[in-house]
Order: C-alpha cells, then structure tokens, then sequence
C-alpha cells in the first residue's frame, strides 16, 4: 500500500473484502466456540462494511464494539488491522467511485491461474515463460473479439423493448441485463406506488443509468442512448489499447517509427491534466538516462526449511502454498473434543461441559 501510495499518489486504491474476510476468520474464529456465533458475527461484520453512509458506518461500528465486547480479542483486531482502512473497502467510501462491481481480486486471481496453467511448470526459463504469456495473450484476444461480434448478432428478447432501441448490439449483454434489472425495480416500486431517493451509487459504480435516470427517461418517453452509458460497455469500442499490444509484439523499430512515436506522445501529453504530465516526463527522463542492460533469469533461493502448512510438491509444480485462513480452518476442522466428538473446540472448553450437561453422544454407552 505504501508504494501504491508514493509511485501512483492520485490511484484510488480499494482493498480485496474476500481477502480481509479470510484474514479476519484466520485471526478470529479460533476464539468462538460455536459455530453459530461466528456466522452471526461475520454476517454483523458484512452489515457494517455495506452500510449507505459514513455516519451508519460509525453508527453501527460503535453498535458492533459494544455487541462483541465479549470478543476483545476479535473486535482488537479489526480494529487495529482493518478499521483504520475503511476507506479502501467500506461502501460509504469505496462506492464513491466506479469499480464495476469489482469489489475482490477474483477476476485478477482468475487470470493468475488461466497463466500459471499456460505455463504448466514452475522451472521453465524467463524465455519460455514470456513466449507462453504471450501465447495466452494472443488467444484471450481472440475470444474477445469472437464474444464481441456473437453479442452483436444475437439480441436478447427484452432489448426489442422502444427503451433499448439505440444502445441493442452496442453494449454487452451483462450491461444489458443490469440495465432491464433496474428497469424491473423502477416499475415494481410504481406498481406499489412507492419512491426511494436517488443516491448515485450505482450510476457512479457500475456506469450504468439508475432505476431513477430510467424513470425519468421513460416519463419523457425517450430511449437510451450511448452516452449514457460508461464506454466500458461497449461492444464497439476502441480497440487501440488492445490492438496496439498485439501490434507491439511484431513491431520493428525504425528510426521513422521513433519519431512518429515521440510526436504522438507529446500531442498526448499536451492534453492531460499537470500531475500526468509530470509523472509522464520524469518516465520519459528516466528511460532516456536509463542504460541497456541485460535481463537474465532470476536466482532460485532455496530456503531453510519450508513454509508452515506447506506439503511436499514436485519441484516443477506450479500450486502456490495455503494462506494462513486455510491453515486455520484445517487445524480446526481436524480438531475434535474427546467428550461430545465435535469438532472446533477440546476437552477443557466443551459447552456441554461448561453448561453442565455429563451426558455425553457416545456411540453404544446406554446399550
């Protein structure tokens, strides 16, 4: 976070909920002795992280510290590892901005696992690695371009709707279908003559019009066009990103496509705001002091011992180690009491023995 913070000051920064929630089990559930308690805890946990507003959100914060007074520990905690953060994972500030609905790392871990299967092996050279990424690359745009053009063609059957007239095969479906769902929550609220406030929230995170945008649209019997839509959505949009990294790799460099390169670079940066323009030339002074050096493969470290929970893999393997919350729910699931045989607790802090209840579920002991 701290690099984040010094090389790229003006990102918007979000924290993975996924991950903080498994961090949270790995820290904290040790300490609750019933399952039940600890759903209810994480489900109380989820309450405050999606919470409308920063005033609910130290609201029901205050509420949550004294309701788990008893889990000091726990509330300690998040308190001191999470809290702090809030405002790079709690709604009242991470929906202030457009993160599409991507409020986890699952798509970029997605991405990690469709590689490392391009890779298959863990002792393969810097060249093989890049020429398979680069494999992968090449066919992932393929099927970008192929579920483009089969999104284009094919019209699902509520976009023959007059609302959807302008903007059918010029979105993707999943826009499509977020759209027709706010639609649905518009005219079930006037089918029970009921209104809400419009909060910008999902306009502002997704790029989508809102049921209220609908609405009004729909009262002035107008359609939807493309600018109301975010230019992520659509289906024709320019590909010069995309395309400009599949040309870079059969690209030759000439002294003409310097020249053409640096002239494109300067009208550019002509147009952007003053903050990237500084970022932009201390990158361009920095590669032109930069001297050529030669890129080898990186050094094996071979480490003493091996990581806690790790099991013994072949050397080429390419499955990464368990995280700390998978070791836990190990040692917790594989830990039974010898009294009642349930599993997450012992002898000592049995709840049947600490309610005092001496009869206990062995097998055959009234037979």
């Amino acid at each position: 976070m701290n690099a984040i913070e010094s090389v790229f000051p003006a990102t918007i920064h979000m924290l993975c909920s996924w991950h903080i929630n498994n961090n949270i089990l790995a820290k904290c559930k040790s300490g609750f002795l019933e399952f039940e308690d600890w759903e209810l805890f994480m489900q109380d946990w989820n309450k405050l992280v999606s919470t409308r507003t920063v005033k609910s959100f130290h609201e029901t914060w205050e509420f949550f510290k004294v309701k788990y007074s008893h889990q000091k520990k726990a509330v300690d905690y998040i308190n001191d590892t999470w809290i702090i953060h809030k405002e790079k994972f709690a709604s009242p500030w991470v929906d202030q901005h457009m993160h599409l609905g991507n409020k986890t790392t699952s798509r970029v871990e997605g991405c990690h696992a469709v590689m490392k299967k391009y890779i298959q092996v863990s002792t393969g050279n810097l060249w093989t690695a890049h020429g398979r990424i680069i494999q992968l690359n090449r066919h992932q745009y393929d099927e970008w371009q192929a579920q483009n053009a089969r999104e284009k063609i094919r019209i699902l059957h509520f976009s023959k709707s007059e609302l959807y007239r302008n903007v059918v095969g010029k979105i993707s479906h999943f826009a499509m279908k977020a759209i027709k769902d706010q639609e649905n929550i518009y005219l079930d609220s006037r089918s029970k003559n009921s209104s809400s406030e419009c909060t910008q929230v999902f306009t502002s995170t997704m790029g989508l019009p809102c049921s209220h945008k609908i609405a009004n649209i729909l009262k002035m019997k107008d359609v939807l066009e493309l600018f109301h839509i975010h230019p992520h959505w659509y289906t024709e949009r320019s590909e010069g990103s995309i395309t400009s990294t599949i040309s870079a790799m059969k690209i030759k460099v000439q002294p003409e496509s310097i020249d053409l390169a640096l002239s494109n670079l300067r009208t550019s940066l002509l147009s952007w705001p003053e903050h990237q323009q500084k970022t932009a030339l201390l990158k361009v002074l920095q590669l032109a002091e930069q001297r050529s050096m030669p890129i080898f493969d990186p050094v094996i470290s071979r480490p003493k011992g091996r990581p806690v929970g790790s099991k013994n893999k072949p050397k080429s393997s390419t499955k990464r180690d368990p995280s700390a919350f998978e070791i836990k729910e190990e040692e917790i699931s594989g830990r039974k009491c010898s009294l009642c045989k349930d599993s997450g607790h012992n002898k000592r802090s049995c709840p049947q023995l600490k309610h005092g209840r001496f009869f206990f579920r062995f097998k055959g002991i009234f037979s």
